[in-house]
């Protein structure tokens, strides 16, 4: 890489101007302003310590609402669904206490004419046997 090139030096003045000074300044800053509360504060260590310690664990303290309000969200969608979902659970039950009755009335109906058959045809074949060993 050619480091004679005149947009090779542009580019690093503008890269120190535009990224490492803004940085260093505010490095410096908040150095200075952290010195200062040290240093001024006095007997009003604990005050700053409590002041960051509020600072610390407040963002904590809003990403913890997000599990809070999902887990709320969802113990009221249970009891919601429990309210709505009681009638027609009894409906259902009430659908499925009848469903071994209704099954048993059609599965004889559809198999009477078959067995009435398989009767009368045992039946001709006895008397058929008998006349003929008279």
């Amino acid at each position: 890489m050619d480091t004679k090139h005149s947009s090779y030096q542009k580019h690093k003045k503008q890269a120190f101007w535009q990224i490492w000074f803004p940085a260093l300044v505010l490095a410096l800053v908040v150095l200075f302003l952290g010195g200062l509360a040290v240093l001024g504060s006095y007997g009003q260590a604990s005050l700053w310590a409590d002041a960051a310690w509020v600072w610390l664990l407040a963002p904590w303290l809003l990403l913890l609402l997000l599990p809070l309000a999902l887990v709320w969200a969802a113990v009221y969608g249970m009891h919601y669904a429990l309210n709505v979902l009681a009638k027609w659970s009894a409906e259902a039950q009430k659908y499925a206490a009848r469903a071994p009755h209704l099954a048993r009335q059609t599965s004889d109906k559809v198999t009477a004419p078959l067995i009435k058959m398989a009767a009368w045809k045992s039946a001709l074949r006895r008397l058929f046997m008998l006349k003929g060993k008279e």
